[in-house]
């Protein structure tokens, strides 16, 4: 499995949420009750990264994001360190939802902000 590059900075989070997802399926039965099982047994959750680079810590996750290796990068799951709210930072198996975002930051000191939605196993 891929891993985040240990060359660039670790991601701030943000959009945090601890919301429960239905993990649930109900079928309805012709008589009593409606039969209920789980859908799954590990309820990802989704985060908001935010990262400030300058030029050649972007080159380097564009080059790295962009793979011709890792053709499913937004689709590939890959490790990278977070601190989510459980006592630290910690290694976490994601995956990107989309692309992800970069601005110049402001300022125009050749540096970017680069957001992106991950999806988190074991949070």
């Amino acid at each position: 499995m891929a891993a985040y590059p240990s060359t660039l900075p670790v991601p701030t989070v943000g959009g945090f949420s601890d919301a429960p997802v239905d993990a649930t399926v109900r079928t309805p039965m012709d008589a009593g009750p409606a039969r209920v099982r789980k859908r799954y047994t590990a309820v990802p959750h989704t985060v908001e990264i935010q990262l400030d680079l300058d030029d050649d810590e972007y080159t380097a996750f564009k080059a790295w994001f962009e793979d011709p290796l890792e053709a499913d990068r937004g689709a590939s799951w890959f490790w990278i360190t977070l601190a989510m709210g459980n006592g630290g930072p910690a290694p976490y198996e994601a995956r990107f939802i989309g692309p992800y975002r970069a601005q110049p930051k402001e300022g125009g000191l050749a540096r970017w902000i680069v957001r992106a939605k991950l999806e988190v196993r074991g949070a």
